[in-house]
């Protein structure tokens, strides 16, 4: 008979380790036991550990916080665990968002945490009397309970809580991408210097009168000029970024080793009102002011200078009638190109004609198209105020009424002058 050998195998089943441990507790928050409480956990090896599906259990449940699928610790890296609503209940606005965030409750008073991988218990802590604690809810001996406000922080990893925690102010370290990090120093060198701004010139000045004084431009913008005189304690080439009101200036010339003259412009609208105005030179920490008067500009600008009319019946009224549109020649506007409020002077002539005159007594004229109003008037050959009040761009209509008697036949030709009058 052949023999048959047989070989028993004894296979040895050994834990798995785990690397990953727990390295902070906030289990007792001062402003919120509801959204304030946390767990730092810990990857101390150079190994990235996937924890997904991990549990934390606690006293009050055996999964207070399971730990979302995907979920890395790198090594070298933290994991914060934390409360739900966490960023809006946290004691420290400066400490991190969490890693994961979940309602979650730790006691305050003899307790303890596990985290769990399955019913592989990979790490856990307890503080107070062990009397009153659950026996796999802590390493050896619990650690002692700490204060309000302050976390329980390991220190070293010795399997016996009482040694390898300690009452510490709360770090809350999270994963900020979980790679290792590296602190990197720089140290910067500020070389400090002296720059000092002297005169400050601007042109056009358009009075001979002491200080400057500018009259706009009607209906545009005027450009100025300003030339400062900048001076760097040791060297003009030095000199950098020289502003007029937030814009750079070139530089004109270098008069001497630490001085130079530097350029900018300013456009001053039309409609700037009148008054005393200061602009600013700025180089580094130094700035200088210089003033400059605006001012008054009574101005306006007419759309219509050559008006037809043509008439069909004689004893009628005939109008033309004004508009607030600079585009429609054929209706007259004024329009406010000063920096003053409006009043109008009007006065005009007779229109002559080949066989006979028109009085101008027979034209109004109108700053509202109504012909009774009190800013209407009948033509003078001198000028008659009405007062209008125009404000600076704003814009008036100007309208007329003819009347046309019997006796007028054939071509007729006569004018208006509108004068532009600041208010009082």
């Amino acid at each position: 008979m052949k023999k048959i050998s047989t070989l028993a195998l004894a296979i040895l089943l050994l834990p798995v380790a785990y690397a990953v441990r727990i390295e902070e507790v906030y289990y007792d928050p001062i402003n919120s036991e509801t959204g304030g409480e946390a767990i730092v956990l810990y990857n101390p090896s150079d190994d990235i550990i996937d924890i997904s599906g991990w549990v934390i259990k606690s006293e009050s449940s055996a999964n207070d916080a399971t730990i979302s699928s995907g979920k890395k610790i790198y090594g070298k890296g933290y994991f914060l665990i934390a409360d739900a609503n966490w960023d809006a209940n946290k004691d420290n606005p400066d400490w991190s968002s969490a890693d994961h965030e979940e309602a979650i409750t730790l006691t305050n008073t003899d307790s303890g945490i596990a985290l769990m991988n399955g019913t592989t218990v990979v790490d856990r802590v307890g503080w107070g009397n062990p009397i009153n604690i659950e026996d796999n809810m802590y390493e050896t001996q619990p650690a002692a309970m700490v204060d309000e406000g302050k976390s329980l922080k390991r220190i070293q990893d010795t399997n016996n809580n009482s040694n390898d925690f300690i009452e510490s102010v709360p770090e809350m370290r999270a994963s900020s991408g979980n790679y290792n990090q590296t602190r990197i120093s720089i140290s910067l060198s500020v070389q400090s210097y002296s720059v000092s701004i002297g005169s400050i010139n601007i042109t056009p000045d358009d009075f001979s009168e002491d200080g400057v004084q500018i009259i706009p431009n009607p209906g545009e913008n005027k450009e100025i000029n300003v030339k400062a005189l900048v001076t760097h304690e040791t060297n003009a080439s030095l000199i950098e970024d020289v502003e007029l009101e937030g814009h750079d200036m070139q530089q004109l010339e270098i008069i001497n080793t630490t001085s130079a003259y530097y350029q900018g412009k300013l456009n001053i609208s039309y409609n700037t009102m009148p008054g005393i105005y200061s602009l600013h030179v700025e180089s580094g920490d130094n700035s200088k002011s210089a003033q400059y008067e605006i001012k008054e500009l009574a101005a306006m600008q007419v759309d219509s200078l050559n008006l037809n009319l043509n008439i069909r019946s004689k004893n009628q009224f005939y109008y033309i009638y004004g508009d607030e549109n600079t585009s429609t020649v054929d209706k007259p506007t004024i329009k406010n190109i000063g920096n003053i409020e409006l009043d109008f002077g009007v006065k005009g002539t007779n229109f002559t004609g080949t066989y006979n005159n028109i009085s101008m007594n027979n034209v109004k004229y109108s700053f509202d198209n109504v012909f009774n109003s009190s800013k209407s008037g009948t033509l003078s050959s001198q000028f008659v105020l009405i007062e209008t009040d125009l404000m600076p761009s704003y814009l008036n209509e100007l309208g007329f009424e003819f009347f046309i008697p019997e006796e007028a036949r054939g071509n007729y030709s006569g004018s208006v002058v509108v004068s532009a009058i600041g208010s009082e």
